[in-house]
């Protein structure tokens, strides 16, 4: 899940009128044909496509491109004249890096001056992650196992790896339910109120579902894709002559 990733603490972001004025000013089909070459898949919240039932579509076009509804909300919101924030991107990260600097621009067109900070990867998650100590940062986030849970729970109130500091007692309770029942639908609607309401609260800028390039020698066959960072060796072999 690729998205500029806000700490709902940072002043101006406390607001969630500022952070939905920020999805508005954001082109994701620009970031989409410059980063991915056009390949990605957008998304509107944290959770992706290839998790069938969980991924919520509807959510895409939340905050369709609108620099007029961005700038009047900012006006709305007391940043009529803009503000300045910092975007941390580990520098190892070069599809990240390139958003940031493609975001960076975007927001201008609203006043919004955006710093961009390279570091490398062991400071962003000492710094960033588990510091908490940023703006916003553009990065990748993916789950440690292939369940929706893994993908959701780290935006619960007191979720220790709760990086952005979002806090939503109606998530944490929709969360709670998920967990808490073996009812497949019940599970399945509450997951998606989850994402539901990260989009509603902005609390992030949801970008894209990153593709995966992969080159295979035409000796070869039978690679598959998986939906998180997994490269699985054992069904690849030799192509039928």
């Amino acid at each position: 899940v690729q998205g500029m990733y806000l700490n709902n603490d940072f002043g101006p972001f406390q607001d969630v009128r500022v952070r939905q004025a920020l999805c508005h000013a954001v082109n994701r089909e620009e970031i989409l044909q410059f980063v991915s070459d056009g390949k990605g898949t957008l998304i509107g919240s944290s959770m992706i496509p290839a998790f069938g039932k969980y991924f919520d579509d509807n959510l895409t076009n939340q905050y369709p491109y609108d620099i007029e509804k961005a700038k009047a909300l900012l006006k709305e919101a007391g940043y009529e004249n803009g503000f300045d924030f910092k975007i941390t991107v580990p520098s190892n990260y070069q599809q990240h890096v390139d958003t940031a600097q493609v975001v960076a621009e975007q927001l201008k067109a609203v006043n919004v001056n955006a710093e961009i900070v390279l570091v490398d990867w062991d400071t962003w998650l000492s710094d960033t992650y588990v510091g908490r100590n940023f703006d916003a940062t553009v990065i990748g986030v993916d789950a440690p196992q292939l369940t929706a849970s893994a993908f959701l729970d780290r935006f619960v109130s007191d979720a220790g790896d709760n990086f952005i500091n979002y806090q939503n007692s109606g998530y944490d309770a929709s969360f709670a339910q998920a967990m808490g029942t073996t009812d497949d639908a019940l599970r399945t609607d509450a997951f998606r109120n989850c994402e539901k309401l990260l989009a509603e609260d902005a609390a992030n800028i949801y970008i894209q579902d990153l593709p995966e390039f992969v080159a295979l020698n035409k000796k070869y066959s039978g690679y598959r894709f998986y939906p998180i960072y997994v490269l699985d060796v054992t069904t690849i072999q030799p192509a039928a002559q």
